[in-house]
């Protein structure tokens, strides 16, 4: 079964099963405990409902940023130890066109 990163309502990174429960899980694993707090919602139609997505929709601010950081730093673990797919390098693009990123 595969699984969305959904980003807005016109923008979302469609991926395997494999890829979206690689990026799932990596993100995740780079949360602190305010971001952890911060994005659960952003995780919660894939905890709590059992659907195969995340959003980041409704997102505000703070949430789409603590989530934006995490894949930041799950992407460049997984660039360095060489475990970068294309959905990764989209899902990168797709954040920093949102405006809710942050500058660069």
């Amino acid at each position: 079964m595969a699984g969305s990163v959904l980003i807005d309502w016109d923008s979302a990174v469609a991926l395997n099963s494999f890829g979206y429960d690689r990026i799932v899980d990596a993100v995740r694993a780079q949360l602190d405990a305010e971001g952890e707090l911060a994005t659960r919602s952003v995780f919660e139609p894939n905890d709590l409902e059992g659907m195969t997505f995340i959003s980041l929709i409704e997102a505000n601010l703070n949430t789409f940023r603590s989530f934006q950081r995490a894949a930041i730093a799950a992407y460049s673990a997984a660039a360095n130890a060489g475990q970068t797919f294309t959905e990764w390098d989209d899902l990168m693009q797709k954040l920093r066109d949102d405006p809710r990123s942050e500058p660069i």
